[in-house]
């Protein structure tokens, strides 16, 4: 979804560690708390991910543009890429539920609806 904002990829990894490496970068380093069972797993395959901080999606501070991922976004749209992007694919929304957001819901007109082009 954050890609539809900017024409450019989130993580634009070019193998695997690397894609690992750039999702780190900007959700943070998972944790036992937000993916207890992906921590136990690379535990047992005795693998470290890189230790970060997450990045926010965005400010929305006009002041700090620079820092923005997703510069363009709404905060309803935030609010959704930042659940769709959860680490647990446990804790994110189902499609059905994604739906049901704000980003949705608010903004009726925008969406297309059947039959309509």
């Amino acid at each position: 979804m954050a890609e539809l904002y900017t024409f450019r990829p989130l993580f634009p990894g070019s193998s695997e560690p690397d894609q690992i490496y750039k999702i780190c970068s900007v959700l943070g380093s998972p944790s036992k708390i937000s993916w207890l069972q992906g921590m136990r797993l690379a535990q047992a395959m005795k693998f470290k991910f890189p230790y970060f901080t997450p990045t926010p999606l965005s400010q929305h501070s006009e002041t700090n543009i620079t820092n923005q991922l997703v510069p363009n976004a709404s905060s309803e749209a935030i609010h959704l890429m930042s659940d769709l992007l959860r680490y647990d694919p446990t804790k994110r929304p189902t499609a059905a539920r994604a739906l049901q957001y704000p980003y949705f819901t608010n903004h009726p007109q925008d969406c297309f609806s059947p039959g309509k082009p």
